[in-house]
């Protein structure tokens, strides 16, 4: 999705002379008790459970899936029908009044 949405808004960006297929493997810290299914979901024993991992952790590249299949006509039919609501949604999120402290994670990566 992300390389078909930058075909769509800024095609120069895109090399697709480098992009390639790849799948998703096991951290190297997971236990033959978990494997993992998505970014945002593993198994533990064959029952879904949501963890969150990076995806260094589960890929090589950094990248999901086959971004040679993206093109611009898939993302037209992703992107652009969202635009105005996420138009709307950003116009109305300023109308909030946030108070924006300071905050370190240092802990993040």
């Amino acid at each position: 999705m992300e390389t078909a949405g930058v075909l769509c808004w800024n095609p120069a960006l895109v090399q697709m002379e480098n992009a390639k297929a790849e799948s998703i493997h096991d951290p190297e810290w997971f236990t033959d008790a978990f494997t993992v299914s998505s970014v945002n979901q593993s198994k533990f024993k064959g029952y879904a459970i949501g963890l969150p991992l990076d995806h260094h952790e589960i890929c090589d590249s950094g990248n999901l899936g086959d971004p040679r299949v993206a093109n611009r006509e898939i993302a037209e039919k992703i992107y652009v029908p969202v635009m105005d609501v996420l138009v709307d949604l950003i116009n109305e999120l300023r109308k909030i009044k946030v108070n924006v402290k300071n905050r370190e994670f240092v802990e993040k990566a």
